[in-house]
């Protein structure tokens, strides 16, 4: 390399291009720097992140933020490589669409780009993403999936229930769970859960 373009000329040049063209041709190239890594099993890790933002910048909304509150933000929608931490890709939202159902479009986008012999083993996320909707769709897909569940009234139940009765089964020398089916209220079936 010879010469370097200073960040005024490259914003211009960026200004000019069609933004879906662009973003397409990103994913593209990001895919060919990743995709050797996606021979061997992996664990696909979504998250969503608040940033509170400064200033006025475009997209920026209030809405959770429980650090900065009333202060206008941008959520991340990121998707990385477990362990690794390897981004995969980040879809920058309003700081209105923080919610899991916000991410599940970029999700699916990107689970469809990968090679059919480089898919994760299983998509892992917090209790956000333990919702019907977005497990219908991973099921859809065919993709299995790993979600904490919020511990509400029914799950608790379920715990409660479950303590005494044995047949746990060990899953490390310190660590004990089980598998049972649970169906939650706005759930459309039952769906298996392991309780640890």
């Amino acid at each position: 390399m010879n010469k370097a373009v200073s960040d005024d000329p490259a914003r211009r040049a960026l200004h000019k291009m069609n933004e879906a063209c662009g973003i397409s041709w990103l994913q593209k190239h990001l895919l060919s720097c990743y995709e050797p890594l996606l021979k061997t099993p992996w664990i696909l890790d979504a998250d969503v992140t608040v940033k509170p933002l400064y200033g006025h910048q475009d997209g920026a909304e209030i809405d959770y933020n429980p650090q900065k509150l009333g202060r206008p933000s941008h959520t991340y929608h990121t998707y990385m490589i477990a362990n690794l931490r390897l981004i995969l890709d980040v879809e920058v939202q309003a700081g209105n669409q923080s919610h899991s159902n916000d991410s599940l479009p970029g999700l699916i986008a990107l689970l469809k780009r990968l090679p059919t012999d480089g898919k994760p083993q299983f998509v892992r996320g917090d209790i956000g993403y333990g919702t019907d909707k977005f497990m219908d769709q991973m099921e859809a897909l065919e993709q299995p999936y790993l979600f904490k569940l919020k511990k509400t009234k029914n799950v608790k139940n379920l715990i409660d229930k479950h303590h005494c009765i044995g047949e746990w089964g060990y899953i490390n020398k310190e660590w004990e769970a089980k598998e049972v089916l649970l169906q939650l209220q706005g759930w459309g079936k039952k769906r298996r859960v392991v309780i640890c």
